[in-house]
């Protein structure tokens, strides 16, 4: 499933129904809804916040696949921001410094197995492809949801 998505916090209520519905039309488990509302809003909140004075649409690409949740998020007329560039979390720092927020890039990374980034400088555009493995017992087969 794919969707563009305007770069407005507005948007997130129609990023949770199209998360929603996607869960829904490939039979996963509905705990699965929490995971992907927090990496997408997180990554989604970031795009729109550090990126204030443009226009355009995020959009958003979820695919299942037997094993796995596909996500990915292609935002234009934005700066170029590697997340698999960043430094690891250290909470004694963090805690230390008393800083407020930057918490969300390390829990996205720690919800996800894997994490491609690319960035077209001609188009200043960003493609972030996430990958999560599912666990069993967190996928519904379709022979489950008949009986």
């Amino acid at each position: 499933m794919e969707k563009a998505f305007p770069k407005d916090i507005q948007s997130l209520k129609s990023i949770y129904r199209f998360i929603q519905r996607f869960t829904k039309h490939n039979r996963l488990d509905p705990s699965w809804i929490n995971i992907i509302n927090l990496i997408l809003e997180e990554l989604f909140v970031n795009t729109v916040k550090y990126n204030p004075d443009t226009s355009g649409n995020v959009r958003i690409r979820l695919d299942a696949c037997s094993d796995r949740i596909v996500m990915t998020l292609t935002a234009v007329n934005i700066d170029p921001f590697d997340i698999t560039q960043t430094e690891p979390f250290d909470a004694g720092k963090h805690y230390q410094s008393m800083r407020r927020g930057g918490l969300g890039i390390p829990l996205v990374k720690h919800l996800v197995d894997d994490i491609r980034y690319h960035y077209n400088e001609e188009t200043r555009s960003s493609t972030l492809t996430l990958i999560r493995h599912l666990e069993d017992q967190h996928v519904r087969h379709s022979n489950e949801q008949k009986q």
